[in-house]
């Protein structure tokens, strides 16, 4: 499994970290490592799909726990 601290991730993903705090704040991604910000490929894979909703299909923060809500649910029914 591949993880990755924080500053790795604002280097190879060009993520902010604000960007990357304001997701873990609002529980919109719960790193493996809370206190050290370890996060892994699922992490990742969420944040970089949250940057694309904000920013380039212009989705409020408001809707993005919901969106991220029906895409894990679309997922587990994929795996089921």
């Amino acid at each position: 499994m591949c993880t990755y601290p924080i500053n790795d991730l604002v280097q190879i993903y060009r993520l902010e970290k604000s960007f990357i705090r304001i997701c873990i704040k609002n529980q919109w991604i719960i790193p493996l490592d809370s206190k050290n910000v370890i996060l892994d490929q699922e992490d990742v894979g969420r944040l970089l799909l949250i940057k694309d909703l904000r920013h380039n299909l212009g989705v409020n923060d408001a809707a993005i726990p919901v969106i991220m809500h029906l895409l894990d649910q679309v997922y587990w029914l994929k795996n089921r």
